[in-house]
């Protein structure tokens, strides 16, 4: 088995675990609402189709982008002190959008937003708090999975090629 296969094959299978507790989140939220005509609160929510495949999509390719991330800088760290060091680092940017929160309350349409939707770190967690306040346009949503979707690859393949040059040493 190559590095590469073993290092997908770890990313698919944590990656199942995680989509099964999405589903069951939205499968919740969704018989949640059914269930809900007698609390006035919630009868305005509405889950849009849409929303949940966008959703879905940014959540398989973030992972994916982080999980590979993550596998990559694991392997070449001493202990496991300092990988929880650098991860927590590295988790940093996916903040960044519930950071900005009051400035998105007050401009959805801010051109910061627009460019974290393009960030592959930010991409995802920028989307969903996009989307209630302002129309996310398609293109965006296009350009943006697409370029998640290519970071996706290229850092795994490098993660591959770390994890390979570590398993060495």
């Amino acid at each position: 088995i190559t590095p590469y296969d073993l290092l997908v094959g770890k990313l698919l299978g944590l990656g199942t675990l995680g989509l099964l507790q999405m589903i069951v989140w939205l499968l919740v939220g969704v018989v949640g609402l059914q269930f809900s005509g007698s609390f006035e609160f919630l009868s305005a929510v509405v889950i849009p189709p849409d929303f949940i495949v966008i959703v879905l999509l940014y959540f398989v390719l973030t992972y994916f982008l982080y999980a590979s991330f993550l596998a990559g800088i694991g392997a070449v760290m001493g202990s496991e002190q300092e990988s929880r060091t650098i991860a927590g680092l590295a988790l940093l940017p996916n903040a960044i959008p519930m950071m900005l929160l009051s400035v998105l309350i007050l401009n959805p349409d801010s051109p910061i937003f627009t460019v974290l939707t393009f960030i592959p770190f930010t991409a995802g967690m920028t989307y969903m708090l996009r989307y209630p306040f302002s129309a996310v346009p398609l293109w965006e949503v296009i350009a943006s999975l697409s370029i998640l979707t290519l970071s996706m690859f290229l850092v795994t393949w490098i993660s591959a090629k770390v994890f390979r040059w570590a398993l060495l040493l």
